[in-house]
Formats: structure tokens, sequence, C-alpha cells
């Protein structure tokens, strides 16, 4: 995602400083030829001297004044068109980031539904399957990868402030608030991933708080990943949506 690097900004200017000789340059140009048109024509009838000159003149301030009524005219719509151009790059680029972080939150909500199918959300003393198993590192994988992502988001607004205006340290809170929540679920985790074998049960997910308030079915969980990542997402639409 970016809206104009360096080097774009500098081929625009050499673009734009260009235009503006290749303009002087044809005035100078008409300006030429209406002076050498009325030089010859005095040369031809030297009696009228005195109106050849005034005309010289006269032609010389429609000549100069069409030129700048022209460039200013140009330069009006050049600016316009930038402007457009701007508008429609930084309306692209935060549709690029919701997309983003639109794909992150659909990765968490996958791994949780996931995780939940592999009977996750409530530990027993039922043997865990290979399957079960296999599932349960997927989807953890599938979760950190979703983590990071929001992560990253964070550090690149703090990077790159300017395309989100004022609204940047509050994407920069919403973004942090969701990368920490998962984070904790992951910590569990990951303090022991050979904790759930084929063969052996979930009752050690009993002590992993933060693991059941992500896949729990209960009120206090749910209410949980509400505030720890919906809330969240919904507020980082919203801030993003406005900058637009």
């Amino acid at each position: 995602m970016a809206l104009q690097d360096g080097a774009g900004s500098v081929t625009e200017e050499r673009l734009g400083d260009r235009r503006a000789v290749r303009a002087w340059v044809v005035i100078a140009a008409v300006l030429a030829g209406a002076v050498a048109m009325v030089l010859l024509g005095a040369a031809m009838v030297p009696e009228r001297q005195d109106d050849i000159w005034v005309e010289i003149v006269k032609s010389s301030v429609q000549v100069v004044v069409l030129a700048v009524a022209g460039g200013v005219v140009g330069a009006v719509l050049r600016d316009r068109d930038a402007a457009r151009e701007e508008i429609r790059h930084r309306d692209q680029f935060m549709a690029d980031f919701l997309d983003e972080i639109e794909a992150a939150y659909g990765s968490v909500k996958t791994a949780r539904r996931l995780l939940r199918t592999y009977g996750f959300d409530t530990p027993t003393d039922v043997m865990v399957s290979t399957d079960q198993v296999l599932g349960l590192r997927t989807q953890m994988a599938l979760l950190n990868d979703a983590e990071l992502a929001f992560e990253t988001h964070a550090r690149k607004i703090l990077a790159m402030p300017g395309p989100f205006g004022t609204r940047g340290a509050d994407l920069v809170r919403e973004l942090t608030a969701i990368h920490r929540y998962l984070n904790a679920v992951l910590s569990e985790w990951q303090s022991d991933p050979t904790v759930i074998i084929a063969g052996g049960t979930t009752v050690a997910l009993s002590g992993w708080t933060a693991f059941h308030g992500f896949v729990g079915y209960d009120q206090d969980a749910i209410a949980t990943f509400t505030d720890g990542v919906a809330t969240h997402v919904l507020a980082v639409e919203v801030l993003a949506g406005a900058t637009r």
C-alpha cells in the first residue's frame, strides 16, 4: 500500500518544469513572430511606422494576456486533475488497508470456528484423535498469522502516519488491542504446544483461560471475544472509512 513514493514526486516536478519551459518558448516564438510581421509591414509601408509601432504594442499585450490567461486556466485544470488523482490514490489505499484488515479478521473467525468444531471449546477427558491434534496446530498457526498481521498494520501506521491523518493514533490503539488479545490466546498454547497429543485428553485446557475465552460458547467467553476482537475491528473500519 503506497500513495506515492519520492521518485514519483521528483518525476512529476521535472515534468512540470519541462511543461513550463515549453510554454514560455511557445510564447516567445509567438511574440517574435508577431514583431517580425509588424516590422516587415513597417519596412514595406514606411509612412505608417508610427501606427505600426502602436500595433506592435497592442499585439504584444494581447499575446501576453492570452498566454497568461491560458497558463492560469491550464494550471487550474492541472491542479484539479492532480487533486482528483490524489483522492483516487487515497481511496484505493484505504480500500486495500480495509481489505487486509477484513482478511485478518476472517482468519481469526475461521480459526475460532474450526477449533470449536474440533471439540476444543470445552476441556474433557475424552481421548483426542490425531485429526484433532493436527486441527489444533493448523488453526493456531492460522491465528498466529492473523495476530502478526494486526501487529504489522499497527507498526506500519506508526511508521507512515500521513495517509491516516489525525486518526492514525486511534487506529494504532485499536489494532494493538487486537494484537495483544490474540497474543494472550497464543501464549497459552505456545507455553506448551505438545500438551495436547493424540491419545491424550483436553483436560489441560482447563487452565487456558484466554484460550477458553476465545473458543467458548458461554456468554462470558462470547463477551470476551467481542471485547477483544470484534469491537476493535469495527472501530478500525469506522476510523479508516472516515479518512476516505
